[in-house]
């Protein structure tokens, strides 16, 4: 009972910190679809200038000014386009009821969502709407469906159903009658995988042809080819992009120089309709051309990135294979696609394996099986997810409703303006902000989808890291795609980056999903915005109005000077600067153990991020992930040898510091690392108790707690990049590595061994967050924001705001540190460590004005400098607070 009063307060704490976010996010994204939104917005407006004293007004007046302005610019704006794309764009003014009734999760309506949300992510998942969602599930309430391999009737009657479903793809696709077959796969991927392990290959007789520009999962299938045996050939993506079919003789040559007409073996040609990097598409006519010069040679199509929204007629472009995936296309359900094959296909494809529902009869004490005669049969080994399957129909009344053409002019009529406006933003110079990865201008449909992909530019041309985009974005409710989007071929071509780039890379640390956006001055992804059928007017110029007030001229990415006072009201005193805080960390994410003395181990403060916590899958759990963790509190008690975990209402869970768990051992992947962890187990229970059920209980997820493995070593790649100075070096992780003395050794921490913020720069931070949300809530509701908001070993005070920018190598007392680097922020240093609650500040703040290179930056990564009589390891070295800080190199102020 007292835990259940416990969350329930917490639980009234986080719905009053919601209400107050509500009221204080009228913002750009509020609504601008309508006149009759645009006087809500202001409604709102004016009834929170209502609610402010008399000092806040006038900065009220200001943003109700602005608001005004915005709207009127919006308004603008969108007449403009609507003058221009009125017989495209809306599918006849239906578009607002759309978005207003079908998709109020975008528009801030629901309980989950506090504000607008700009979705530009169509690509990798389009959104479902309410209407279907809805009948989707008042169909399954009111209907029983059963596992379709029965003979009862509602088997019987849910076969009925799924071969419905099937039909109703077929007819989305205008396939000619009895001509091909529906097979229900897992999604796009799973299908162009049975092709390629079903597809008849012989060595050296098959070639698997593909375009460069493919998905992953596309280029997956060469390995099937190779394994056989095959050879395989990539054609150049250009080639199949040609408005003139003339031009389709450079394909032709390629597959001549490698099919023999005669010789009884067949190769596959695999190529995208729609390049899911950039949009570009694809011309079909191809299909037609070499069906009729190469008898022998299959083709593959990949339309997933392309059915979403444009129309594809089977009739008119043959092809044999079709693969794709229905959340694209109408957000659910997922983990469903479909294989759809030629009939005269199935003979040629050779499948072994056979599962439930696949065969007409088998042996079980000899090699016998005989598959079953209906050729979709043969193919959907066990029971189909047919609930999921049932649900299509709902997804595809809604694109029979729209038309596809109409996705196709609405969608592109929208992605066209976007480009030209995109072309258009320039900074003060002249120089443009963006580079756009492109090989067509958007003038035609036919050549290009609903995509665009591009990077940001400074005023010197240098680029902005995708990263930073998509984190400020992100905090704007702004939802985009960066990376590579699984797209080798068009990523490495268009950014220019060669296999010695991307096995440096690699080396570097650098892994796909990553946060390493920029390396040795080039880019490793791009950004991505994609649209779908609800996408909007709104949505595009929200989007353009958040690349102008974030990216021109650099407004906001300049750091404070060092050395010289920034504080918002230039009344810093800079006085003595001394160590006022250290805090260990004995288990990352938990709450910290502050200390008045600590002992300098091999890897930083002494038993700091020894331990962390692991889900089910063995990957690392953080306060992102479970902002509850702040909750749980430290303390490391050296006379008793133990450390101590405390929780609310949680009795305390106590592990002996000289004691290793000994259940099982797993490699945990760190910031692209890998560290070998003692996980405490069944076989730890003797000694520590349930630790794991501990976990549990307090954070309702299934998770472990691990120890760093003492004879694992990992080596800070930041500190071990500035001590060489070559950014070739990589991290070393190896129980056979050297402990090192330059101190580059770290535990589970994710970058450097130590981090140091200053008192000053937090006030300073949090005085601006005060005045950037001073209009619409109280200052005192941001105290919150403190030191411990950003997680740091040591906390100095006194100086200006911002000073450690400047340091170098310094003193704190009688120990040296050397700044390895300044640290990227994300969104950890938005839970409020008391509450374990996820906020906006202060990430929105900080990124109005401390971006660097790529990154939001606040505190200074640290390593130890050991001196000489150290270096044995037989003195203790010591940390104290009120320890006086001196930099060796000073800067001239």
């Amino acid at each position: 009972m007292k835990k259940f009063s416990f969350y329930f307060i917490v639980f009234l704490t986080f719905v009053n910190h919601l209400e107050v976010f509500l009221k204080s996010n009228i913002t750009l994204n509020s609504n601008f679809n309508t006149k009759n939104d645009n006087e809500t917005l202001l409604k709102e407006i004016n009834n929170n200038n209502n609610n402010d004293n008399d000092s806040d007004r006038v900065i009220s007046v200001q943003q109700n000014q602005y608001s005004h302005q915005r709207i009127s610019e919006f308004e603008k704006q969108q007449q403009s386009f609507l003058n221009q794309y009125s017989d495209s764009y809306g599918y006849n003014q239906r578009i607002d009821h759309i978005r207003n009734n079908d998709f109020s999760v975008l528009n801030g309506k629901v309980t989950t969502q506090s504000t607008n949300c700009c979705y530009l992510d169509h690509t990798a998942s389009t959104i479902p709407s309410s209407v279907q969602l809805d009948l989707v599930n008042q169909d399954l309430k009111s209907t029983i469906y059963a596992n379709p391999h029965s003979l009862n009737p509602i088997g019987l009657k849910t076969t009925e159903s799924i071969d419905q479903a099937r039909e109703r793809i077929l007819q989305l696709f205008s396939a000619p009658y009895r001509q091909y077959t529906v097979v229900f796969t897992s999604g796009c991927t799973d299908a162009l995988k049975k092709v390629g392990e079903y597809f008849p290959w012989q060595s050296k007789h098959s070639t698997f042809f593909y375009s460069t520009e493919a998905h992953n999962s596309l280029l997956g299938i060469r390995e099937y080819a190779a394994e056989r045996g095959s050879k395989f050939r990539p054609i150049q993506s250009a080639f199949f992009k040609q408005s003139n079919n003339s031009h389709f003789n450079d394909i032709v040559n390629v597959i001549q120089r490698e099919v023999q007409p005669n010789d009884g073996s067949y190769s596959l040609l695999a190529f995208p309709a729609q390049c899911n990097y950039n949009g570009s598409k694809y011309n079909l006519e191809v299909i037609k051309i070499l069906k009729q010069k190469f008898k022998n040679l299959k083709i593959l199509l990949d339309v997933a990135s392309f059915v979403p929204t444009s129309p594809f007629d089977l009739s008119e472009y043959p092809a044999d294979f079709i693969a794709l995936s229905f959340y694209k296309m109408f957000g659910y359900p997922t983990g469903l696609g479909a294989l759809i094959i030629k009939n005269d296909c199935f003979p040629l494809l050779n499948k072994v394996y056979f599962g439930g529902g696949t065969v007409n009869a088998s042996l079980s004490y000899e090699r016998f099986h005989v598959f079953r005669d209906v050729l979709h049969q043969k193919f959907e080994d066990g029971t189909l997810p047919y609930q999921s399957i049932v649900s299509l129909k709902y997804g595809l009344d809604i694109l029979d409703g729209l038309g596809m053409e109409n996705i196709k002019k609405h969608t592109f009529s929208l992605i066209q303006y976007l480009r030209d406006k995109m072309v258009e933003l320039k900074h003060s110079n002249g120089s443009p902000l963006l580079v756009i990865y492109a090989d067509n201008h958007y003038i035609d449909s036919n050549r290009q989808g609903a995509i665009i992909n591009f990077n940001v530019l400074k005023t010197n041309g240098q680029p902005v890291g995708f990263n930073e985009v998509e984190k400020l974005a992100s905090l704007c409710n702004i939802h985009l795609r960066i990376g590579c989007f699984c797209n080798p071929g068009a990523c490495h071509s268009y950014l220019s980056l060669t296999r010695d780039d991307v096995e440096k890379h690699l080396k570097d640390g650098h892994v796909c999903w990553d946060d390493k956006d920029i390396i040795d001055g080039k880019l490793t992804g791009s950004i991505r915005v994609s649209l779908g059928y609800m996408s909007n007017f709104k949505d595009i110029f929200t989007f353009i109005e958040f690349l102008k007030d974030n990216f021109i001229d650099e407004n906001h990415s300049q750091l404070s000077s060092p050395c010289v006072s920034s504080s918002i009201n230039g009344q810093a005193d800079r006085g003595d600067i001394y160590l006022s805080e250290i805090n260990v960390y004995p288990v990352k994410s938990f709450g910290a153990f502050t200390v008045d003395e600590w002992e300098i181990g091999p890897s930083g403060l002494l038993y700091d991020r020894e331990w962390t916590l692991i889900d089910q899958n063995g990957v690392y759990i953080n306060q992102k992930k479970l902002p509850v963790l702040s909750l749980i509190s430290t303390h490391i008690d050296l006379q008793d040898r133990v450390l101590k975990l405390k929780a609310p209402e949680m009795p305390e869970l106590v592990l002996p510091l000289d004691y290793y768990p000994r259940s099982s051992m797993d490699v945990i992947q760190v910031c692209g690392d890998s560290v070998e962890g003692l996980l405490y187990g069944k076989d730890d229970l003797e000694t520590v108790g349930d630790v794991s059920n501990w976990m549990y209980t307090f954070t309702g997820k299934q998770c472990h707690l691990v120890r760093k493995n003492p004879d694992s070593h990992r080596k800070s790649r930041m500190a071990v990049k500035h001590n060489n100075n070559d950014s070739t070096t990589s991290t070393t992780t190896t129980t056979e590595a050297s402990k090192g003395t330059r101190g580059e050794e770290i535990s589970f921490a994710n970058e450097s061994p130590f981090l140091m913020i200053s008192e000053s720069s937090v006030k300073d931070l949090r005085d601006r967050v005060v005045s950037r949300n001073q209009s619409n809530s109280l200052a005192n509701e941001w105290n919150w924001i403190t030191t411990s908001s950003f997680r740091a070993n040591f906390v100095i005070k006194g100086g200006y705001p911002y000073e450690e920018d400047g340091y170098d190598r310094f003193t704190i007392g009688e120990n040296t540190f050397q700044t390895i680097g300044l640290c990227n922020r994300c969104k950890m240093i938005c839970i409020n460590q008391t509450m374990g609650i996820e906020e906006k500040e202060p990430l929105a703040t900080l990124s109005t004005y401390r971006r660097n290179q790529g990154k939001i930056v606040f505190g200074q990564h640290l390593q130890y400098v050991e001196s000489q009589e150290g270096c044995d390891g037989t003195i203790k070295k010591l940390i104290s607070i009120h320890s006086k800080v001196e930099r060796i190199n000073n800067c001239n102020t």
